[in-house]
């Protein structure tokens, strides 16, 4: 790994509760940078970062761990931690450490103990930009709308989709991002498709949300948003760059690490 500036380097503590898979979650971001070779899981105590023994045996965190990846010319410092009150210890460690907070939600179980710790203590204390990954998507009776549903009227109106499954026969087979207004399938994934029509009313209204988000962060956007015109990808850029470091706009995505 290269050396970077400070300004090149990202630290994202992830929080949640226990079982949410956070530690999958990074997982998945180190093997899909080409970090590590091989996809490990917390069952088989094959992960890259639950590797002392008591934690592998648990199956579950037990430590703050760091694991950093290389993304679009930026280091970023994944920090995990662990979900289980008996450890906040380890959590407030990574909390000290992170400028940015990842924070991952159950699909079904949706919001739990931990995650509220998780906002009380990224958000209301440390107040850092954050963003909720709702995971375990591929799990039976997982339901995003329900649990986004749940974050938004817990946490307020600044949390907001960014990305929605698309589920078909009751299997989520792939995802529409609502910026972009395409929609990206599993089997699939390099080719960008357009939204299904059962979706267009539900990315439409949310992409608004955002819009007037974004509008909000500056007065020229305002401008341009009440005047009825649509942002280009700079502006869209621009305004989501300072709504999120404010923390008026909390992007919500989807998806399912094991």
């Amino acid at each position: 790994m290269k050396d970077y500036l400070a300004n090149e380097v990202r630290n994202v503590v992830v929080l949640g509760h226990s079982g949410a898979g956070k530690s999958s979650v990074i997982e998945a971001c180190l093997y899909f940078t080409k970090a590590i070779e091989r996809y490990g899981k917390n069952n088989d105590g094959t992960t890259a970062l639950n590797y002392d023994p008591e934690e592998g045996k648990r199956g579950t965190s037990v430590y703050c761990h760091i694991a950093p990846v290389e993304w679009k010319d930026k280091k970023i410092n994944f920090i995990d931690t662990p979900g289980y009150m008996d450890y906040a210890g380890e959590e407030a460690t990574g909390l000290m450490m992170g400028d940015n907070a990842l924070i991952v939600v159950n699909a079904k179980e949706g919001i739990e103990a931990g995650t509220e710790r998780a906002w009380r203590e990224a958000v209301s204390k440390q107040k850092i930009p954050t963003i909720f990954f709702i995971n375990k998507m591929d799990v039976e009776n997982a339901n995003f709308d329900a649990v986004y549903t749940s974050i938004r009227d817990k946490f307020g109106k600044s949390v907001i989709p960014f990305e929605v499954p698309i589920i078909e026969n009751g299997v989520v087979v792939g995802s529409v991002n609502i910026l972009r207004r395409k929609a990206w399938y599993y089997n699939d994934r390099n080719t960008a498709k357009e939204v299904p029509s059962a979706l267009i009313g539900e990315v439409e209204r949310y992409y608004n949300e955002i819009a007037e988000a974004i509008a909000m962060t500056d007065d020229e956007l305002m401008e341009k948003f009440f005047s009825g015109e649509t942002f280009d990808e700079h502006e869209l850029a621009k305004g989501l760059r300072i709504g999120v470091r404010s923390g008026d706009i909390r992007p919500v995505y989807c998806g399912s690490a094991e």
